[in-house]
């Protein structure tokens, strides 16, 4: 089991290099933010970039340095007021959200880590939020991607 998730990481950038893909996931979760999330293979990432103008926060996750996209375990985000308005496990290493002006604090999990970084949503316009994680071997074994 062990070595299966060491595999992972090779695995995952061997399906982002393929341009082999599932569709990205969409919907409504509780709370009414409109999500997408996916990205794995050149052909789905493509596909999700002609819908990013109607979302105004992409979130992307990546190793530090290498460029290799990662999927986390969960992202999550909460308002101004410590709220929880958002929950999900990600089906790739992008994911779009429409949740209105104002100020949230982003947080993904992968391997375990987790990071949070604060974004305001302006009225007009779109925000980006990146995470990255230090390498795979330094941060542990990674999630096997559901799909």
């Amino acid at each position: 089991m062990r070595s299966c998730r060491k595999l992972a990481p090779a695995i995952a950038l061997a399906i982002l290099c393929s341009g082999t893909a599932a569709a990205a996931v969409s919907g409504i979760a509780a709370g009414g933010v409109v999500f997408l999330s996916g990205g794995i293979g050149e052909t789905e990432r493509q596909e999700m970039l002609t819908r990013e103008p109607e979302f105004d926060l992409t979130i992307w996750t990546a190793l530090k340095g290498s460029c290799a996209f990662v999927v986390p375990e969960r992202l999550w985000i909460t308002d101004a007021k410590g709220k929880a308005v958002f929950e999900m496990e990600p089906e790739g290493p992008i994911t779009y959200l429409h949740l209105g002006p104002g100020r949230f604090s982003v947080n993904a999990m992968y391997s375990g880590v987790t990071v949070t970084q604060p974004v305001t949503i302006p009225a007009v316009g779109r925000r980006n939020v990146f995470f990255y994680w230090t390498s795979a071997a330094e941060v542990g074994p990674t999630r096997a991607n559901p799909r």
